[in-house]
């Protein structure tokens, strides 16, 4: 358990080492790319992007008449994405 004077010291420090943050200019490019990878535009365009492979995947093999063993190179990466995709929860 943190005291009350150890947490009203360390919430002034991280208040000026923010500030400062902000005043250079180097906690804006982070922030924007956290709120970029946490977007849902994102993960849906990957989600998306992920279908959209594994549709071309067994297009690609059920022209070629392939065995299935063929198809698991092109399929499992896709897969493997839209799982990840659907079942991913913001942290």
């Amino acid at each position: 358990m943190v005291s009350s004077r150890t947490n009203a010291i360390a919430f002034d420090i991280f208040g000026l080492i923010q500030a400062e943050l902000r005043r250079t200019g180097v906690i804006c490019p982070v922030y924007w790319i956290d709120r970029l990878r946490s977007s849902r535009w994102l993960r849906g365009a990957l989600w998306a992007g992920a279908v959209v492979l594994i549709l071309c995947s067994v297009w690609i093999w059920v022209k070629q008449g392939a065995d299935l063993s063929d198809l698991a190179a092109n399929f499992i990466a896709p897969a493997v994405l839209a799982i990840l995709a659907l079942w991913s929860k913001k942290r």
